[in-house]
């Protein structure tokens, strides 16, 4: 199913970024607030794993809530990383050195880097892992109920024979939350140093501007929005307020972002800039890519 009107695309950006804060809010608290921390370590785990991921035998065989061990596990280099988070090497290599010193990171010699297991099993990962698997069968029933995906069909086939028990269902969905966030990123992360915290304030700015019920496609008049102040952007979002600032001015100076007498609005005239083109393909993308691998596994909302 193909979203094509500018205003399900519109809708789906909404719906699917409201899903990247609430992953952005979880994760960070892993690392004391520091957002770009959370998505180093995503990326690198991302890139460790998305071999098994992709391969139907190891897929089986470690799809249940037990990870691949440190053994399965292709090493990164920090280059690696930072080419694939389109973030300066020196940037990545900052947050690399802080993460092996709290020990999220091993090195593994010349070949690079891997998350180890027992950072995704201790008793504050796993419970943010929990939510974040609720999180992602929510936001599909909510594209799914807002007609923006097309409902899952017992005509569906694929390999559901393969996922035994709830426990594969669930490490398959996380896996491909985590590559579904690097995808939706990817529009930032090429057009600017620090995309994925100049996607987090757009986002978090236009969620507060189309505060309100049910996930409606239409676009607000700009003198309708509800505007948003920097100050409670950053405090939303966990960030300091000066960060804030700095990506808002560039936000506004590329057209993405309106200062109004009362705050912060996402103009509609956004949407047609080239980034703003280029962002809500990226996000129906991401999705289309997540929700083949819910089809493929006939993953039902409510699993």
């Amino acid at each position: 199913m193909s979203v094509h009107s500018s205003s399900d695309r519109r809708a789906l950006f909404r719906i699917s970024g409201d899903f990247v804060l609430r992953w952005a809010d979880l994760v960070s608290d892993l690392f004391d607030g520091d957002h770009l921390a959370a998505l180093v370590l995503n990326t690198i785990l991302r890139l460790n794993v998305r071999h098994v991921f992709e391969d139907p035998v190891l897929n089986l065989r470690y799809g249940g809530l037990e990870p691949p061990p440190d053994e399965e596990r292709r090493p990164v280099t920090i280059s690696e990383a930072a080419r694939t988070l389109a973030m300066p090497r020196v940037t990545t290599g900052r947050y690399v050195k802080w993460m092996m010193a709290r020990g999220s990171l091993e090195h593994r010699g010349r070949a690079g880097l891997i998350v180890p297991v027992r950072e995704l099993v201790h008793d504050e990962s796993m419970a943010l892992t929990d939510v974040n698997y609720l999180n992602t069968l929510q936001m599909i029933r909510r594209l799914r109920d807002r007609g923006l995906l097309p409902a899952a069909g017992a005509d569906e086939t694929g390999a559901a024979g393969s996922l035994r028990t709830r426990s594969d269902r669930y490490r398959l969905v996380l896996r491909a939350a985590g590559e579904f966030v690097s995808d939706w990123m990817a529009p930032w992360n090429r057009q600017y140093e620090t995309g994925y915290l100049y996607g987090l304030v757009f986002t978090a700015v236009l969620q507060a501007n189309e505060r309100g019920p049910g996930d409606a496609a239409d676009q607000r008049p700009d003198a309708d929005k509800q505007p948003i102040s920097a100050h409670a952007t950053a405090h939303s979002l966990k960030l300091p307020p000066e960060t804030v600032r700095r990506h808002v001015l560039k936000l506004e100076a590329d057209g993405l972002v309106a200062r109004t007498a009362s705050g912060l609005i996402i103009p509609n005239a956004a949407w047609a800039t080239p980034l703003g083109e280029q962002i809500l393909a990226g996000a129906a993308e991401a999705v289309a890519r997540l929700n083949r691998v819910v089809a493929l596994y006939q993953i039902q909302h409510s699993a």
